[in-house]
């Protein structure tokens, strides 16, 4: 496909959006109400302390402690020098996609590789651990246990997926560690500003995807299941609660589940992609990684039921 016939594709399809925009106004106001009441009474709480706080500790130090901690088992696990270990912390406590941000700032300050940043990017896509077992398992399938084993599955397979390659893109870079020379107001200022920044590309990928969604639903009409596939592929939240309604065994939905989230939907997908696109982090790697991810966890998952006897 040539350049000037992509460009006439896409500016259909943005005329398409904008056209409907007025067609069903009320519909996709709604859904942008909904996206916006997520990102405020959910994401903010949830994610902005954490951008603010990771912040000041890089600046203040904290990355020289936790490397030196897992400087060794980083190293031989994931071939890796030691300031990685704070992305991968970090990325486990907040969920996606913090781990893109994480990724940016080390990179920025020199404390990790452009290699390594391609690395890191493969196997951080990481899910919150209380969303997973709370709402996933106790609301969503009414299963806590079936939670805390989507949790083991979600997470083992993103580590083996960077134990596969810990061989790939080794750096010959010594550990480089980086002293603050800002006082705390300027830090604090550029920690408040660098949050929200990053929690403003999360709500646009929000809007967008909601729109999309209610688009779809207005010119077609789905069966249940194409409907989850649609939802779990684009905007991730939507696909997980869809479960609910799926009259479907409970080690069933926690398999679509384990696979929902290791892939992450296209709204993810797309935050990811905005934070790194000025830092030549291939994106393919990440997408790529995200198939396997999903693949593997579902894989890892069904042999967790079979040795509980679940099946």
């Amino acid at each position: 496909m040539n350049k000037t016939l992509k460009n006439i594709l896409i500016l259909l399809f943005f005329l398409f959006i904008f056209f409907n925009l007025f067609i069903i106004a009320n519909d996709i106001t709604i859904s942008i109400k909904n996206a916006c009441n997520i990102w405020f009474g959910s994401l903010i709480p949830s994610m902005l302390p954490f951008y603010i706080i990771s912040d000041l500790l890089v600046n203040y130090g904290f990355i020289d402690i936790i490397s030196y901690l897992f400087k060794t088992p980083i190293k031989i696990l994931f071939g890796l020098n030691g300031n990685a270990s704070f992305v991968i912390f970090f990325s486990m406590l907040t969920g996606f996609p913090s781990s893109a941000k994480y990724i940016k700032d080390l990179l920025e300050k020199n404390l990790i590789s452009f290699e390594e940043a391609n690395k890191l990017i493969r196997f951080t896509h990481f899910s919150n651990p209380l969303f997973i077992v709370n709402v996933i398992g106790s609301l969503i399938i009414k299963d806590k246990v079936l939670g805390i084993y989507i949790l083991i599955s979600h997470y083992l397979s993103n580590f083996i997926i960077g134990f596969l390659y810990r061989n790939q893109f080794v750096p010959e870079t010594k550990e480089v560690n980086f002293l603050n020379s800002k006082s705390l107001s300027e830090v604090l200022t550029t920690s408040f500003l660098n949050g929200f920044n990053s929690l403003l590309i999360v709500l646009g990928s929000l809007i967008t995807f909601q729109i999309l969604t209610k688009i779809l639903y207005h010119y077609f009409v789905f069966n249940s299941y194409i409907t989850l596939i649609l939802e779990s592929l684009l905007e991730i939240t939507q696909g997980l609660f869809r479960l609910q309604t799926l009259n479907v065994l409970p080690n069933i939905k926690a398999l679509l589940a384990t696979s929902i989230i290791s892939f992450g939907g296209f709204c993810i997908h797309l935050q990811v992609s905005s934070i790194l696109a000025d830092t030549k982090i291939k994106y393919q790697n990440y997408f790529l990684s995200r198939l396997i991810h999903a693949l593997l966890a579902s894989i890892i998952l069904i042999i967790i039921l079979l040795f509980t006897n679940r099946i």
